[in-house]
């Protein structure tokens, strides 16, 4: 009678199920065949029918148990699942901004740091680049709110059709935006920030029309505080920029 919650446990519900139905197609005819011939007690049709019940129940009690447990297996995968997908979104949340689309001021923080590390170790070259619209606060006070997040936009869709695979751009804040440039170097950066300079002064955007920028190189130096130095060098050399007239690169070595 024990025999359905050992077997249907080990085996599964389909293949238990199977095996149940043989053994019992086995043992049947013989317990039936011993009507009378029990030693220890009396065994007459009632006890068989009495075997019947309690065999059924422990072969449904087992189907019943088994299949709760599977059901609740799939319940924790299925949630466990969703969960990874959940975080997964609010990781992308956390570090993406959220008008633009890309990495935000946190995500570059430890993108940074990480290169820096790739960059002690193994001497490569490291530029830094730091992007400003010119007279961003005019185009708001004079084309409202909504027109200034739509150029910020269409200015950040054109940056990340530019950069290359292994650059790392980000939105520093307003309407700064900031683009680390693994083994490259201050020349080559250079020679970058001018084509994007000029690719943005030639490009038409809607409503505004014509918008130009002003940009800050510098490289990352190999030392333990190469991270506030380059952050240091790279906005001096914006506000260096912006102060020479804008719509210009000024690199600081």
């Amino acid at each position: 009678m024990t025999f359905p919650l050992y077997v249907i446990p080990v085996l599964g519900k389909s293949r238990g199920l199977i095996a149940i139905f043989i053994f019992y197609l086995i043992l049947m005819p013989i317990v039936y065949s011993g009507i009378g011939q029990w030693d220890h007690g009396e065994w007459n049709s009632t006890s068989v029918m009495r075997f019947c019940i309690i065999s059924s129940a422990c072969i449904f009690s087992a189907y019943f148990f088994e299949s709760s447990s599977v059901n609740a297996y799939n319940v924790i995968q299925d949630t466990l699942k969703k969960e990874q997908v959940y975080l997964k979104q609010l990781e992308k949340l956390s570090t993406t901004d959220q008008l633009t689309g890309l990495n935000n001021r946190r995500y570059f923080d430890k993108q940074f740091k990480l290169e820096i590390q790739k960059v002690q170790r193994f001497s490569t070259e490291l530029s830094l680049m730091m992007l400003d619209l010119d007279h961003f606060k005019t185009i708001n006070d004079q084309f409202g709110h909504p027109i200034g997040d739509q150029v910020l936009k269409e200015f950040s869709q054109l940056l990340q059709s530019k950069i290359r695979a292994t650059d790392i751009l980000s939105r520093w804040g307003g309407e700064e935006f900031i683009i680390l440039m693994p083994q490259t170097s201050l020349s080559n950066a250079a020679i970058f920030a001018e084509k994007i300079r000029s690719m943005i002064k030639r490009h038409t955007f809607e409503t505004i029309s014509q918008l130009t920028i002003s940009i800050g190189i510098t490289s990352v130096e190999l030392d333990s505080n190469g991270e506030n130095n380059a952050m240091s060098k790279v906005d001096k050399a914006l506000y260096q920029a912006k102060r020479a007239g804008r719509d210009r690169v000024f690199v600081s070595d």
